[in-house]
């Protein structure tokens, strides 16, 4: 209850662009507030700080709070924040990445995809990789899934955690299609019939030489101007947080157990623990980044200014 109330409370936060009171305040035990992009929200399910509240909310909501000078640190997709963002507010943090994607299918090979709009300006950078397929987008990547559940393509965009869930119903589907007469003591696992016919992490860097940082952290000017120390004590927070996806699948749904999962998904505890290690979540500082995110601003025609990064 309490996370579906969070999500609430972030979605009309991000809308009115208010905050908590003092959320900006640099003070040592003053709230900070996080605005977080539902499509980021795994590489905060081990964040877990009292004197920070996060926010999980759907994309277009997290770039809101961006505009509106709403929230302490924003979290949202690199393209539309640094399309959105106003320089004398915020500084880019650093930079979120995972594998961005993989487009997968029940055949061996296909002449169409669906996909999600946030993955079109990706997508458009390696046309030429993808050969003659056509592209049918959807606003969200769960209407991108249910389409192609329904047939209207032979292939699909998806993150990990939906090409887990697509795996599942596949071997539901196989197993409710290929009972044996005499089942047997200890049924095998259903083989699923999915395939992936591309990697978009592995295209982007064979193509571009760097991997591909989509998703942006921005903080506060005016928290860096009040104490410089501020920067390095989110990003080790933050670093730490997500560098925490190493523990085992054992203890981390023992971890979830019992949680509010809403925010993140249509997945138990258990699915979440199966496919978490996969996402492959990471954290770079923007210095640390620095070519990778010269390569794809550039690509998408938006302004490098190394001014702008929290050194």
């Amino acid at each position: 209850m309490r996370s579906k109330i969070l999500l609430l409370l972030g979605l009309l936060l991000a809308l009115c662009g208010c905050k908590p009171a003092g959320a900006s305040q640099p003070a040592e035990n003053s709230q900070l507030l996080y605005v977080v992009d539902s499509n980021a929200a795994y590489a905060f399910l081990n964040f877990e700080e009292p004197n920070i509240t996060v926010y999980i909310v759907p994309a277009k909501d997290a770039v809101s709070a961006l505009h509106n000078h709403s929230a302490d640190v924003v979290v949202c997709d690199l393209k539309d924040g640094m399309s959105t963002v106003n320089t004398d507010q915020y500084r880019l943090l650093g930079v979120l990445g995972w594998g961005s994607g993989k487009v997968v299918s029940e055949h061996s090979r296909a002449d169409s995809m669906t996909a999600s709009n946030d993955m079109r300006s990706l997508l458009e950078l390696l046309e030429e990789d993808l050969g003659d397929i056509e592209v049918f987008y959807f606003n969200s990547m769960e209407a991108a899934y249910q389409a192609y559940l329904a047939g209207e393509t032979d292939s699909v965009l998806l993150s990990v955690p939906y090409i887990h869930r697509l795996e599942n119903a596949l071997k539901e589907e196989t197993a409710e299609t290929e009972q044996p007469e005499e089942p047997e003591e200890e049924p095998a696992e259903p083989e699923t019939k999915l395939e992936t016919l591309y990697d978009l992490s592995t295209l982007y860097k064979d193509r571009y030489g760097t991997t591909c940082p989509r998703i942006a952290v921005f903080i506060k000017k005016e928290l860096i101007d009040a104490d410089p120390q501020t920067a390095a004590a989110q990003t080790n927070l933050i670093r730490q947080s997500v560098n925490s996806t190493s523990s085992s699948e054992s203890a981390l749904l023992e971890k979830l157990s019992g949680r509010d999962l809403s925010s993140y998904g249509p997945y138990t505890a258990e699915e979440i623990a199966a496919f978490y290690a996969d996402l492959g979540l990471n954290f770079r500082s923007a210095v640390d980044c620095h070519s990778e995110l010269e390569t794809y601003l550039g690509l998408l025609d938006l302004p490098f200014n190394e001014q702008f990064y929290v050194k």
